[in-house]
């Protein structure tokens, strides 16, 4: 499952930047910092949009899960919509966009459901297939 903390790690990672170094541009203990990244703890707006400043990368970045979000203007547009209309998030509170978090990671929960039983149902087929072959 891709979330905020493994985004973070994974733009970190890509910087060069040890923990150590995160938490020291954060002010915070390296075992807060881990706390963040391996989401034992919640993660405000202000300390986000001050891990992507760290990071060099737009914070909203940090907070999309597969689907493009840009800021126009002050509003917050994503584009993961099933009928092509980005949706707005305008004005959004910490409030928000941990709701707007936590419903991404049930769905997020709820495909690698899907996809598990998706591919437990394929290798079904392929041994009913094999069995059948067999029989030819």
């Amino acid at each position: 499952m891709i979330d905020i903390g493994a985004k973070i790690k994974h733009f970190r990672d890509i910087k060069g930047y040890s923990q150590d170094y995160m938490a020291e541009k954060l002010g915070i203990s390296l075992k807060s910092y881990n706390n963040l990244e391996n989401e034992k703890t919640k993660i405000d707006t202000k300390k986000i949009q001050k891990i992507a400043q760290i990071l060099e990368v737009n914070w909203l970045e940090l907070l999309s899960f597969g689907e493009k979000i840009t800021q126009i203007n002050g509003s917050i547009i994503g584009d993961n919509n099933t009928n092509n209309n980005p949706t707005v998030y305008a004005n959004l509170t910490d409030k928000d966009l941990i709701h707007i978090i936590d419903k991404s990671k049930q769905e997020v929960s709820f495909l690698k459901e899907k996809i598990s039983l998706l591919e437990t149902t394929i290798t079904d087929l392929r041994n009913t297939v094999a069995v059948l072959q067999q029989k030819l």
